[in-house]
């Protein structure tokens, strides 16, 4: 049988048939996709191609153990003769096994890649997908209509290659060619509506959320974005926004008082006067919760009042830094100044804003980053997040790391998904310094709690998830939230009043509860201590919630411990986590899996770490508080000696 998310057609043979799958996102154990909406965009464009019909697949009602076994199933019941995937960098990992998958049921099947992960970096991105005949580079919509047709038409491949904007060739970099990028466009033409009735997840929880363009693009160049991905920047007709977003109220049958309403383009348009109707046509379909991104330069009294007065939540503005220098250095065209007074002016409106700071930006100094963690500490009245910069294909910042040698190899770095690299002006041990300066900061904000009354808690460590429920101190309204462990997220905002929040930090959990900590970092610090003094290095395998709660910023301070995860990256504590290739062979260690003990991810790491280190090397995290299982490492170690 077809999985349930499979469109089914009838048996004629005319042309070509084709399967569009929503890839999973990586790094989350459950399922989830990135980019929304341009995934859904997609099938119909191909369903507008003559002679090719379309058939979806996704994931998302379905354990990830299935997934090759529901896309062989797909691919054979619906005999399919191509198979296209849009996806992100965080959808890497997928895309290879479905493309995998593919070529393992039918060798000369076509396949098709779209999406930021080809556009950032094609030929590095082609050769690690592997199995890919065909990828799209900047805007899908034209050149992937014109390749599906000419494929059709059974066109051959010089023709193929005349189309703008493809990659194709043999595998490695060298054996990939580029055709000529499609001219920038001004005009809002070949884009069609979304396909809800393509993906099951409009079924169930995104029923009641509509996340929609109101353009493409960006008109400013922000040296940390990756903006290759489009071509030009264009606005969308209004009469055309409006019409999709009644389409989408009537095909999910909800009132606009159910529904969040999600603007995602990069900016909701660089024009006030359009800002203004946009604001206008919202408040008139009858929305009461919906957000967007703006500039802060484009957020003064007038037009916070409008958005207040159409029931805006949420302002997602592009802060990015709190000195003036780096401000500069980004290429932002905003000044501390208008940060400050923007987010003043929300807050007068009682209008809610998730904004973050980036440390580590090019030529960014160890005083320039403190002047932006001082600002926060000065600024208490304003909730902003800190994330190091992440060096995304098709940035400035990443051809700056490539040119620096900072990617040694910009295939092995899509692979590993681990994209934040000190490419500012500090060295490493300053900016090894400034990501504990900024954890600790972190958790004294976390700790302080702002307006937000947590009231109890809920961990799941299989989802690395944190929810907590409250009330909001400002107006009492009854409060939930979770938050991703990986996502260093620790400030939100009161749904009512737009008030901001601050969430306790996964290594804060016990605290919540009556003000009793069952954490045990000092046992764990001390442990760790002695089997330091005995030679060799400790690896902690698993850096999520359950690692977090117990292991202290101090004790991954410690010479000799390393962190080691295959999913999360960035630094805590100060120490990059590295990927399990990084641990040393000529050097004796100890690998302690800070996965949930009995879970599948700590049951994967044993299993992996058997090819680092022999079984007697392999430690659970919570043996480190058993004083026998420490004494026993000891003794072996004074054995070896």
């Amino acid at each position: 049988m077809l999985h349930p998310s499979v469109t089914r057609f009838s048996d004629e043979r005319i042309g070509m048939n084709c399967l569009y799958v929503y890839p999973r996102l990586d790094s989350l154990p459950y399922p989830a996709i990135l980019d929304f909406p341009n995934p859904v965009i997609v099938p119909n464009v191909l369903k507008g191609v003559a002679g090719l019909r379309v058939a979806s697949i996704d994931f998302f009602k379905k354990p990830r153990e299935q997934d090759e076994d529901n896309l062989l199933n797909a691919l054979a019941e619906y005999a399919a003769d191509m198979i296209v995937v849009w996806g992100g960098l965080g959808n890497f990992r997928h895309m290879e096994l479905i493309y995998r998958c593919a070529k393992q049921y039918k060798p000369d099947i076509i396949t098709i890649a779209c999406g930021v992960i080809v556009t950032g970096d094609p030929k590095a991105a082609m050769t690690a997908l592997r199995h890919v005949d065909y990828g799209i580079v900047g805007d899908a919509e034209e050149p992937l209509s014109e390749l599906c047709g000419a494929l059709v038409d059974g066109a051959a491949k010089e023709q193929i290659m005349s189309i703008h904007g493809l990659i194709a060739g043999e595998t490695g970099r060298e054996g990939y060619v580029i055709t000529q990028r499609r001219a920038a466009s001004k005009e809002w033409v070949g884009i069609p509506w979304a396909d809800y009735s393509s993906c099951s997840l409009y079924e169930t929880n995104l029923s009641k959320r509509l996340q929609i363009l109101t353009s493409r693009g960006c008109p400013y160049r922000c040296k940390f974005c990756p903006t290759a991905m489009y071509s030009g920047y264009k606005e969308r007709p209004l009469d055309d926004l409006f019409a999709e977003i009644q389409h989408f109220l009537d095909y999910t049958g909800k009132r606009a008082s159910e529904v969040i309403l999600s603007f995602v383009s990069e900016i909701m348009s660089v024009s006030k006067k359009r800002i203004h109707e946009i604001c206008e046509g919202v408040e008139k379909l009858g929305f009461v919760n919906w957000n967007c991104f703006l500039r802060v330069n484009q957020i003064d009294y007038e037009t916070a009042a409008i958005l207040k007065r159409s029931r805006c939540a949420v302002v997602k503005p592009g802060l990015e830094s709190a000195c003036d220098n780096t401000l500069k250095n980004m290429g932002k065209g905003i000044s501390v100044q208008d940060i400050e007074q923007a987010l003043t002016i929300l807050n007068e409106f009682g209008i809610g804003y998730n904004g973050h700071f980036l440390l580590g930006h090019m030529g960014e100094t160890f005083e320039d980053a403190m002047e932006t963690i001082r600002w926060i500490d000065e600024h208490p009245e304003f909730c902003v997040d800190l994330l190091p910069v992440n060096c995304l294909p098709g940035s400035s910042a990443y051809n700056y790391a490539l040119e620096k040698g900072l990617i040694a190899d910009p295939v092995e770095y899509l692979i590993s998904g681990k994209t934040s690299l000190n490419i500012s002006a500090m060295s490493d041990a300053e900016y090894g310094r400034l990501m504990h300066i900024k954890t600790v900061s972190y958790l004294e904000r976390a700790e302080a709690g702002g307006k937000f009354a947590p009231l109890s808690k809920v961990i799941s460590y299989d989802r690395n998830t944190m929810t907590t429920t409250g009330y909001c101190r400002n107006c009492g309204q009854a409060l939930s939230f979770t938050v991703n462990a990986q996502s260093g997220r620790c400030c939100t905002h009161c749904r009512n009043c737009g008030v901001h929040q601050y969430l306790s930090n996964p290594k804060l959990l016990g605290k919540i509860n009556n003000g009793k900590s069952a954490y045990s970092g000092t046992g764990f610090h001390n442990s760790i201590q002695q089997l330091l003094n005995i030679g060799g290095e400790i690896v902690f395998w698993g850096i999520g919630l359950y690692f977090k709660e117990h292991i202290s910023v101090q004790t991954v301070e410690l010479p000799g411990v390393r962190l080691v995860d295959s999913n999360v990256r960035g630094y805590y504590g100060g120490k990059r986590i590295e990927l399990p290739t990084a641990i040393p062979s000529n050097m004796p260690s100890r690998i302690v899996i800070s996965a949930y003990p009995g879970s599948a991810a700590a049951s994967g790491i044993r299993t992996a770490a058997l090819q680092f280190v022999s079984a007697d090397r392999i430690l659970e995290l919570g043996s480190l508080l058993d004083k026998n299982a420490l004494n026993a490492q000891l003794q072996q170690q004074n054995m070896r000696n």
